[in-house]
């Protein structure tokens, strides 16, 4: 049966049912009733003026709000479609999970246990006057679609709002996706951070069959292109089926059987990557790593790369990638959320939208590079239980950003901002799943620094792929002694200053040394005073002009342009680092036979034998030069390819996943609401909550004595409408905020307590992922993400935040300047909140929460962040924190960590604090030396300048004389000149003396 717009009613209903469901039916009984979620949404008038359909049908219907809707759209178009509600009417999983539900469980009205909610649903249809258009069909959404293909009906529109479960969706999806004719469309609800099972699942079928994903606030769109099969849930999933069954795993829920593809999915995430960058050691490690991951079966990867372009183009870097069969992504592809975070860094925006690309892809395995933290929000997201469950999430150590600092001797540049990535970097090396180093001693740095590393590390070299042949003839031809080559980047970490100043040594002594040509190949870096390694070198060049010897600077080589020119120079290359940890240098070096000398530091000793290296100080370094041929003789290489290369591979083919823990609703949680004056908000606060997915919790609201009549007799209705819940309503004097908040936990019953506001909203899954997030962290207290918005309204589904919050967690150095903790909207257990003693009471200042977080963080107790927006926030521009003293507010918070000092770090404190200072000093220490210079310069012109006057004085002088002298025989002339010449003979005289009186100035000829 073909429908079209010529379809009837009539044609569609008498084909299910053998009599009309509307007739005989005791509508009075029934008063209308069209509780539903999301039922009005505007995408659903979109698609109808877009296709005009004849036929819809709708997958899980309930009481007919969204079904009635459609209909009311269409008439807008005057459009008269048929509408078919296909439910059993028998309510999902969530709505038998709590029998004081009445939006939920209450609403099955039940007659002895079984539903009737059917008959409300054919009572709303009447009442609205759509029974000659809506048609309910009360089987499983299965037997339906089954039905509609052996009846050969086409929709147009098919809208899926069945079932939330993972393994239904996506069987639902594809089951009517074969009902769907060419050119239809198939969309659904929830695709938001509260249901990722449906996010998850619709995402999949999209991906796996190819087809466009487009989505519309918290709706998703798939439009039907062709009349091709799409892969069921079934047959995705059989390649994996033997292999779970063979494991013994064959009763895996089929939503973690997912990750059991035959598809092993790798993504690796790095700011620095070959193609792109042409160099570096980060960039190289992952560039081969992609390149041995691919070669792997039944392996496909992709590379997201988060760092500038310093060559070529997006599109030629993603055709080049391609060849080789792997798929290269960039920030392009995780777009921003549009609107302003505080708090939000740029490492941290950065993080948020890998964590959103990751999530869309479900990748198998992730592995992340420590230097600008590009893993924390998809680290931390696991840690605390909301995404990556059964995604394997690996950090490895090369260069992060405190090492750094330590190897080029340098302050932090932004004080604030790289504490802040420092704590990023430490917290995805603490809470990945596994922390790689390619160096014993990188995990030893980390742990001595105070580091907490993840309990499953492992010590794996980096993969290496010549592209130079090692018995070429430049490889084994005579080592060219007279040419030195400093190899690595520009800067103070590589040893340049320690190279070159080793150099002048080695040129001024009196040893033979047989240097004719020096090449510096590498980047351009900084040396440690801040100065640009190309002036340094400049300089350098100058004073070895009386030494003969040939400066080459070569800085824009990639890496394998680099390798071919050590191969046939045939140079002695030198490989200086102060501090190092596995570099690649050396390992190319050695894979290429090039003759190197290194210094003993870092993982260098771990690649080399000890007799071919030198202690980093200049010292060693002038007699390494001098006797380069016996380092080069004594060298011998521990680097082994063959076992980086197993090591890698083996890690690639894990696929062992993580099953995610059941959610344990018998924990009880307190959700403990001050009230003061808040009349218009509070029942928008109540009614987000009553809408929560979790079933175990209450509510404890405190009136702290409000004084606006209005808002007292809204608290007392509230109280009433509630009172079958079990919720408490108290009212008291006034108090203030955190004497309230301490008076609502007095009164909690629940093992968690939350705190809210009573002007913010509950997202619908707030709860439940405070709970899930407590137990999979095991923290003590957890903050989280917000979204702000204006008015009295509360927010709509698609609206446009004010602003947002993503607090990172206990960054304690930066804590006493900027809150890093999270909002009051916190869930911590009732026994650590008693424990610490509750809020501080203080009415004159605000900042209560603030304190309290830092107080928290500062005594011990685990405090992490849920890195989703799970609330909203009201933005009011009366806010207390906004009226009162912002110092008055900040010195409160201050004081906290004045009683706590011996809690914190010292070094990562007066980083924060004194780097300013310290900056400040060394900036006039390098002014100083400047005028120091330019002291010296003017007096040598000031001693010129007088030597000059000086002569110019005797000679004025003796002239004047025999002038004088000569005017005597002319005495007309003579007193006319005379003025005129004693004057100059005055003027050169006061110059003189003026130029001697002010040492420090040059003076005016």
């Amino acid at each position: 049966m073909e429908t079209s717009s010529s379809s009837t009613f009539q044609q569609l209903c008498s084909l299910i049912h053998a009599v009309n469901p509307y007739e005989n039916f005791s509508v009075d009984e029934y008063p209308t009733d069209l509780q539903g979620w999301g039922a009005d949404h505007e995408n659903f008038e979109r698609v109808i003026e877009r296709l005009k359909p004849s036929l819809i049908v709708e997958v899980g219907t309930w009481k007919g709000a969204s079904a009635i809707h459609m209909a009311k759209c269409a008439e807008r178009h005057d459009i008269r479609p048929t509408i078919l509600c296909v439910d059993t009417w028998l309510g999902a999983l969530e709505f038998w999970s709590d029998h004081k539900d009445p939006e939920r469980y209450l609403s099955l009205n039940l007659n002895s246990g079984y539903p009737t909610v059917y008959y409300q649903f054919l009572a709303n249809v009447v009442h609205s006057g759509f029974s000659q258009q809506i048609i309910p069909f009360p089987v499983t959404a299965q037997i339906a679609a089954k039905f509609l293909a052996k009846h050969a009906v086409r929709a147009d529109m098919i809208y899926i709002d069945a079932s939330h479960d993972f393994e239904d969706v996506y069987a639902d999806i594809a089951a009517y996706f074969g009902v769907l004719r060419v050119g239809g469309i198939i969309f659904g609800d929830d695709f938001d951070q509260y249901w990722p099972s449906v996010k998850a699942a619709v995402r999949l079928f999209a991906r796996i069959n190819g087809l466009e994903l487009r989505t519309c606030g918290r709706q998703w769109m798939i439009e039907k292109k062709s009349e091709r099969p799409v892969l069921s849930l079934a047959e995705t999933i059989s390649s994996a089926t033997d292999l779970l069954t063979s494991s013994g795993l064959e009763g895996f829920p089929m939503e973690r059987r997912m990750k059991r593809e035959s598809v092993n999915r790798i993504c690796i995430v790095t700011p620095d990557i070959i193609g792109p960058v042409r160099n570096g050691g980060i960039g190289t490690h992952c560039y081969y790593l992609a390149l041995e991951l691919a070669k792997l079966d039944r392996t496909e990867v992709t590379v997201m790369f988060t760092g500038p372009y310093e060559q070529s183009s997006r599109e030629q870097i993603i055709e080049s990638f391609k060849k080789l069969n792997i798929e290269f992504c960039d920030m392009e592809d995780a777009p921003g959320c549009g609107f302003n975070r505080h708090g939000c860094e740029w490492f941290i925006d950065r993080s948020l939208r890998v964590k959103e690309f990751l999530a869309a892809r479900r990748f198998t395995q992730v592995h992340f590079q420590d230097w600008q933290a590009n893993g924390f929000a998809t680290v931390q997201a696991k840690h605390t239980g909301v995404a990556f469950y059964d995604t394997l999430l690996t950090v490895t150590l090369h260069s992060s950003s405190q090492w750094v600092r330590e190897g080029m001797k340098a302050w932090p540049h932004h004080p604030l901002q790289d504490a802040m990535l420092d704590y990023c970097e430490r917290y995805v090396a603490q809470y990945a799943d596994v922390v790689i180093s390619p160096s014993e001693y990188m995990l030893n740095w980390a742990q001595s620094k105070g580091w907490k590393l993840a309990d499953e590390r492992k010590v794996m070299p980096y993969c290496f792929i010549s592209s130079t042949d090692p018995k070429s003839a430049q490889s084994n031809a005579a080592i060219d002694y007279s040419h030195l080559i400093f190899f690595g980047r520009l800067e103070t970490r590589k040893g340049l200053e320690m190279f070159t100043t080793g150099l002048e040594r080695a040129l001024s002594s009196s040893t033979a040394h047989g240097i004719k040509h020096v090449t510096f190949l590498g980047k351009i870096g900084n040396t440690q005073y801040g100065y640009d390694a190309g002036v340094h070198l400049e300089n350098l060049r100058a004073n070895l002009k009386k030494h003969a010897v040939e400066i080459d600077i070569v800085t824009d080589f990639s890496s394998i342009q680099a390798n071919e020119f050590l191969v046939k120079a045939r140079g002695v290359v030198f490989i200086c680092s102060l501090q190092d940890n596995y570099p690649y240098t050396v390992i190319e070096c050695l894979e290429n036979r090039v003759p190197f000398i290194a210094t003993k530091t870092g993982g260098i000793p771990e690649l080399v034998s000890n007799e071919a290296l030198f202690a980093p100080n200049i010292n060693e370094m002038t007699k390494a030069i001098v006797n380069r041929a016996h380092h080069i003789a004594a060298c011998s290489s521990k680097y082994d390819r063959s076992k980086a290369l197993l090591l890698w591979s083996a890690l690639g083919a894990r696929t062992e996943t993580a099953i995610k823990p059941e959610l344990d609703v018998a924990r009880k949680v307190s959700i403990c609401v001050a009230y003061y004056n808040y009349g218009k908000y509070l029942p928008q606060l109540l009614e987000s909550l009553a809408e929560s997915s979790y079933p175990n919790f209450e509510v404890v609201a405190v009136n702290d004595g409000s004084t606006d009549a209005s808002s007292v007799d809204v608290f007392n209705r509230m109280k009433e409408q509630y009172s079958n819940r079990g919720w408490q309503f108290i009212s008291k004097p006034n108090e203030g905020i955190g004497a309230t908040r301490n008076f609502a936990a007095s009164h909690a019953r629940g093992d968690y307590i939350i705190f809210m506001d009573a002007d913010n909203i509950a997202g619908p899954r707030m709860i439940e992922t405070f709970v899930s997030a407590m137990q999979a962290s095991d923290a003590d207290c957890l903050t989280c993400h917000f979204t702000a918005f204006a008015g009295d309204d509360a927010p709509e589904l698609n609206f446009k935040p004010v602003y947002g919050y993503t607090p990172i967690g206990p960054c304690l150095e930066v804590g006493p300047i900027a809150n890093v903790f999270g909002d009051a909207n916190f869930c911590i257990r009732r026994r650590v909140f008693e424990q610490l003693g509750g809020f501080g009471a203080d009415r004159t200042t605000s900042y209560e929460d603030y304190e309290f977080l830092a107080r928290l963080a500062l005594l011990g107790f685990k405090l992490d962040v849920i890195p989703e927006p799970i609330f909203f926030y009201r933005h009011l521009e009366g806010g207390f924190s906004r009226v009162t003293n912002l110092v008055a507010n900040q010195q409160r918070v201050i004081a906290t960590y004045m009683q706590h000092l011996d809690k914190l770090d010292a070094n990562r404190l007066f980083n924060v604090l004194l780097t300013p200072l310290a900056k400040q000093v060394e900036r006039f220490t390098g002014e100083i030396r400047s005028l120091h210079g330019e002291r010296t310069e003017l007096r040598k012109q000031l001693t010129d300048t007088q030597r000059q006057l000086s002569y110019y004085n005797r000679f004025g002088y003796r002239s004047t004389t025999k002038i004088l002298r000569i005017l005597d025989s002319h005495p007309g002339v003579k007193y006319v000149l005379r003025d005129s010449i004693r004057a100059v003979v005055r003027s050169g005289r006061w110059a003189m003396q003026a130029a001697s009186s002010k040492g420090t100035h040059k003076p005016a000829l």
